[in-house]
């Protein structure tokens, strides 16, 4: 099981990949990354990949102004509480 402080670690660095200007040469590392995450939290039976959604459909715990934003430990804590 990845530990809290490696996940946030993982997060916030592909946070940083995907602020880069030439993002295209990153998108494997990327991959990858949420690979290794997906091995203590794999995608559910439809196919849907909490740490995905939340970074890719929720920018990061933040989808809006309005909304309140989830860090990456309080993603870390619900996913564990889910299994």
């Amino acid at each position: 099981m990845i530990t809290e402080e490696k996940f946030v670690q993982y997060i916030n660095y592909i946070k940083f990949l995907l602020t880069l200007v030439d993002i295209d040469k990153e998108q494997k590392h990327i991959k990858s990354i949420i690979k290794h995450i997906q091995k203590s939290f794999p995608k559910d039976k439809k196919n849907h990949c909490e740490v995905e959604h939340y970074i890719f459909d929720l920018n990061f715990g933040k989808p809006s102004l309005d909304s309140e934003y989830e860090n990456p430990n309080q993603l870390y804590k619900r996913l564990i509480n889910d299994k």
